[in-house]
């Protein structure tokens, strides 16, 4: 399901929006594109800079009773409508899943999602990745994104 990427990526129009309110969050809104680390030190890590955001907080209920989850909470950016968190909820109205994402600013001044983080509060499991050089426009072809090029271009375990 695409709905949870980049915390939200589902059509709008196949959900009930609210508006919930609005407030002050602390996220990571101009983060190090590199990636640069804490080392030596207890629970070493990334050393992000964290800032205080305001953003609306929107509830949203999809349309279709079919529909896995029981609504998404959305926490995004009341300047910039950049989604910086989000909470899935299941059809008991428990949190299945949320995505965190944090973002840097590119050589344009375009804002670029550089940290991702999904968890899955059921399963106990979770998923981030990292961008530390993003690139656009650079004439990739559809041959690129067949399986075995991206197997070669990006090996994995």
């Amino acid at each position: 399901m695409w709905e949870n990427f980049d915390v939200f990526n589902g059509n709008p129009s196949k959900y009930n929006c609210k508006l919930m309110g609005k407030k002050e969050m602390l996220f990571v809104h101009n983060g190090d594109p590199k990636g640069s680390w804490i080392h030596g030190k207890h629970l070493s890590g990334p050393n992000d800079y964290y800032q205080k955001v305001q953003v609306y907080i929107n509830e949203l209920t999809p349309k279709d009773p079919d529909f896995p989850f029981s609504k998404v909470i959305l926490y995004t950016d009341s300047k910039t409508w950049v989604p910086y968190y989000g909470e899935w909820y299941d059809k008991e109205g428990k949190l299945y899943l949320f995505s965190q994402f944090q973002y840097a600013p590119n050589k344009n001044g375009i804002f670029v999602a550089v940290v991702m983080n999904h968890v899955d509060m059921q399963k106990i499991h979770s998923t981030g990745y990292a961008v530390t050089d993003p690139k656009f426009n650079t004439g990739l072809t559809p041959d690129y994104f067949k399986v075995d090029s991206l197997k070669m271009a990006y090996p994995s375990r």
